[in-house]
């Protein structure tokens, strides 16, 4: 009896061995299925499925034209039509590069006509003074003593006499203005090029509104087109519902309601205004009237005068924080 039970517990124990080793295998054959559906992670795979991954860049609709490298750009990115090479180009009322020439030109002249004597170099020194003597007496102002004073200012750096030949904005940048402003709805857009009147800047872009939030939507639509160079944001005025000012390198914006650009008119008052120049003083014709003298030109920019207290004081805080 007893050999009977140990032999049917033998069988039934190898029995389930032999269960769970065909199972055991079973399941390996289908395990052995699912390695064949994968990749192995070696860095045979990594490599060729990274190379993969970068031959096909995924597209987000941005196209960009590339631009090279050798053609110059303005303050906004645009391609620059008339290239600079990083000069600026000078203006007409510079007198920063011909002063030197013309001296030289007169002074050669001076020494072909006289001829060399005993006294050599004393006598040349004596030939220059009477060069610049020349110059000086030949100053194309109408008032000379005033012309020599600014001048002798410059000189000893009491005035900047090189402001004429400052970087100046690219007119590329001001038609991006104009555009942008045309999309936002702005009217009757006036863009003035002040660059050879004064030297604070170089362009003056007015534009009407039609209420004070359509005059800060588009601040902040020329704010935004300059974010790359604008290191602050602009500050905001108590006037800022009829008139807000963006600075936009060397260009000036100004966004006004109807009723006070018409009070304002800056447009006339820059029109009127021939030069803010120190030396153009004394081009004009001098008026003695009522125990003083004054320049012709002092009637022409008294208009900016006009301008109410608070308003000038904005002007000033505009123009220091100019970049």
């Amino acid at each position: 009896m007893r050999r009977l039970l140990s032999q049917t517990w033998r069988t039934s124990l190898s029995r389930r061995i032999s269960g769970v080793s065909s199972q055991g295998s079973s399941t390996l054959k289908s395990n052995q299925n699912i390695d064949d559906d994968f990749v192995l992670d070696g860095p045979s795979s990594i490599s060729s499925s990274s190379s993969v991954f970068h031959s096909h860049p995924p597209q987000l609709g941005i196209v960009r034209d590339p631009v090279e490298q050798q053609i110059e750009q303005s303050r906004f990115g645009l391609p620059v039509e008339t290239p600079r090479d990083g000069v600026a180009p000078p203006r007409d009322n510079s007198r920063a590069l011909t002063t030197l020439d013309e001296i030289n030109e007169k002074i050669a002249q001076y020494d072909a006509q006289r001829e060399p004597n005993e006294q050599g170099a004393a006598q040349k020194s004596e030939f220059h003074e009477e060069a610049v003597e020349e110059m000086k007496s030949e100053l194309p102002f109408d008032d000379e003593e005033f012309a020599e004073t600014i001048l002798k200012m410059e000189v000893e750096g009491a005035l900047d006499e090189t402001w004429q030949d400052k970087r100046r904005a690219h007119i590329e940048d001001v038609q991006e203005i104009v555009k942008i402003l045309r999309e936002m709805r702005v009217r009757d857009i006036a863009a003035i090029d002040v660059s050879q009147k004064t030297s604070s800047f170089d362009y003056i872009i007015s534009g009407t509104c039609e209420g004070a939030r359509h005059i800060h939507l588009a601040s902040w639509a020329v704010s935004e087109a300059d974010a790359k160079h604008r290191t602050t944001k602009n500050p905001r005025q108590k006037s800022d519902h009829l008139w807000e000012v963006v600075t936009v390198g060397r260009i000036v914006v100004n966004l006004m309601q109807d009723s006070y650009r018409t009070e304002v008119n800056l447009e006339r008052k820059w029109a009127v205004t021939k030069s803010m120049d120190p030396l153009q003083f004394a081009r004009a014709p001098v008026s003695e009237g009522r125990h003083s003298r004054a320049h012709g030109l002092w009637t022409l920019t008294i208009n900016l005068q006009d301008l109410e207290d608070f308003e000038v004081d904005y002007c000033k805080d505009v123009l220091l924080a100019q970049r």
